[in-house]
């Protein structure tokens, strides 16, 4: 028996982080949103390392394939961390405003290990239940949102309704998903009609608000996963004569939909979605880093670095060269792409075994049926999103974890633990089952080196905030100076990641520390040698003062990371031009010549050439 109250302790604790990952963010900081949600997930990662020796005696090494899935994702990122072309720093903790780092995805990785060994029929009411708190908290605040009663006051240029994610196509996705996990758990639950009312009442104000975010993705998934459900439990009822020809009906109605969002079809002009055309581009992207750095990619959460010169031609002539993005806005291309094509493959492969455990559990239905095809309907839904969308933390756990506990619930079939009864007059004693006595100290013990290691990176970025915000005036040199020093002293943990530099150069260069800036900012461009941005904020600077032959070496650096860029090729023409080297510049005339489609750059260059005598 106390095998069932370990595996219930385990499956609600890194169910209840993923939700804490959710729903978390600490407005205080610079990166609001994905570094605290790191946090949360190493605490309730190591909280669960610290409880493993239980949940190993209580159930063995069971479901192997699902494990060993597991364990080859957790050997990826550790080849990535020693050996990635990232370097340590950037590996391990990710991007500013992304932390889609190895300790994230390790962490995300421990926590769906977790809810894979523990998930039974007993308890897998816990996803849902506490998928429906999600939903409660998301709906609370995103109503407070849309009614312009918000506690925090944002810089949002978005929709208001920017949930716990911090932006309105995330907040719409988990609407939608935690709404349809709501509604069938409403459908499935041995509850009163009072409940089921309210819970449905309560799925269809959350969809009603993921509508209202003005993103598609929230319904859409919605919809999609319900139309799962409905043919599920159609299957379940045996109601095969229905149930393939309404499949059939809802394949070729899918097809038909996907198609005319892509401006396709007699619906293509009214279902048009411009913005699946151009992460169309992005995929072409990161197929194209998969291509050229196979084994490894381009290095945890670097895609932004690789992309300028990975991007095609065909995105760059519709809307500009200057188009940019750090994420493949879909998630099997943004760890194929960054973790190389191993890791895409076992990352496909695990949704496949995920697919095939559930076909096999649901195939002949038991007492399992309905929550399995409720969580796999839920699953489904956030398959489609995750396809088009960023691997934003607070959602990406979900589908780690929604996969675990279909495995998982998929072994245990309609096995389910019934409480002893003793016959006779004697009143029936219920047994308490008290978990092993270390077992909860364990978790709290890994829950705070958890927290202590977490707070590393946190307390940098609060740091570089508070430095940021040191008064100062141009008036007072005493105080740009003070300003100065604090700059200087919280970028110094945070070097690794460009972004950040950026930040700290910008910060300089507004005081009129021009040298003190450009020191920085040539640092941070050794630091970064793969970074456009690294490289831009030197020769900016440079060319701005007529620095040419100072800028030069920079501004060549650039058409090497944005090499299809024709404004890039332009200002390399006008620096070669300026230190005498007329020849380079025709070269480089040329180049904007063979890119542009530009009219106006088109002419300029010619007129350039001709002024040099071409």
């Amino acid at each position: 028996m106390n095998a069932r109250r370990v595996n219930e302790i385990f499956i609600t604790w890194a169910l209840l982080v993923a939700a804490t990952t959710t729903l978390f963010f600490w407005s205080p900081g610079l990166d609001v949103f994905n570094l605290p949600k790191t946090g949360v997930l190493l605490i309730g990662s190591l909280g669960c390392l610290g409880g493993a020796f239980y949940l190993i005696k209580y159930n063995g090494l069971a479901r192997q394939v699902g494990l060993g899935i597991y364990a080859l994702a957790i050997l990826f990122y550790l080849i990535q961390i020693f050996f990635g072309p990232a370097g340590l720093e950037r590996t391990l903790w990710g991007n500013y405003s992304r932390a889609n780092g190895a300790v994230s995805y390790l962490s995300i990785i421990i926590l769906s290990t977790t809810v894979l060994v523990s998930a039974r029929l007993a308890n897998i009411n816990r996803v849902f239940q506490i998928l429906l708190a999600t939903l409660t908290a998301n709906v609370i605040y995103g109503y407070l949102q849309l009614s312009g009663n918000d506690f925090v006051d944002w810089i949002n240029p978005y929709n208001p309704i920017i949930g716990t994610l911090g932006n309105p196509n995330f907040s719409s996705s988990i609407l939608g998903l935690t709404s349809l996990a709501t509604l069938l758990y409403a459908a499935f639950a041995n509850t009163s009609n009072y409940l089921r009312t309210s819970l449905a009442a309560l799925a269809v104000s959350g969809i009603l608000l993921a509508y209202l975010t003005d993103s598609i993705q929230g319904p859409i998934s919605f919809a999609v996963g319900l139309a799962i459900a409905l043919l599920g439990s159609l299957w379940i009822s045996n109601k095969r004569a229905i149930f393939y020809p309404l499949s059939a009906l809802v394949i070729v109605s899918g097809t038909f939909l996907i198609y005319s969002m892509y401006g396709y079809g007699p619906l293509g002009g009214s279902l048009f979605q411009y913005t699946l055309k151009l992460r169309f581009r992005y995929w072409q992207a990161a197929i194209e880093m998969m291509q050229n750095y196979p084994w490894l990619g381009v290095g945890v959460d670097s895609y932004g670095e690789y992309f300028r010169r990975s991007k095609p031609l065909a995105l760059i002539l519709s809307n500009g060269p200057e188009l940019m993005t750090n994420n493949a806005h879909s998630t099997p291309f943004q760890l194929g792409a960054t973790l190389g094509i191993p890791f895409f493959l076992l990352y496909v492969g695990l949704q496949i075994y995920v697919i095939v455990r559930f076909v096999k559990a649901f195939r002949n239905p038991s007492d399992s049926a309905k929550p399995l095809l409720a969580l796999f309907s839920v699953w489904v839904a956030f398959q489609l999103q995750s396809l088009i969308s960023l691997d934003q933390l607070g959602l990406s756990i979900w589908g780690w974890v929604l996969g675990a506990a279909i495995i998982g619930l998929s072994f245990d079939g309609a096995a389910v633990v019934a409480p002893p009864t003793v016959k006779g007059p004697k009143k029936t004693e219920r047994t308490k089952e008290v978990p092993p006595a270390f077992l909860k100290p364990g978790i709290a013990i890994g829950a705070i080196v958890g927290l202590m290691i977490a707070l590393v990176p946190i307390r940098a970025d609060l740091a570089m905030k508070a430095a940021m915000e040191t008064p100062w005036s141009q008036e007072n040199e005493t105080s740009k100076q003070t300003r100065l020093a604090n700059l200087m002293a919280a970028i110094k943990p945070l070097e690794h990641d460009p972004t950040y530099v950026s930040q700290a150069i910008t910060e300089v260069y507004k005081m009129g520390k021009i040298e003190e800036g450009l020191a920085l900012a040539k640092a941070g461009a050794a630091l970064h040698q793969e970074s456009f941005d690294s490289q831009y904020m030197v020769v900016d600077m440079l060319e701005q003062n007529q620095r040419w032959s100072e800028a030069l070496p920079y501004r060549k650096r650039t058409t090497e990371l944005d090499p299809m860029n024709w404004n890039v090729w332009m200002a390399y023409a006008r620096n070669l031009e300026n230190t005498g080297d007329k020849a380079g510049a025709k070269i480089a005339l040329n180049k904007v010549l063979e890119f542009t489609n530009d009219p106006k750059f088109i002419a300029d260059a010619k007129n350039s050439l001709i002024r040099l005598g071409s």
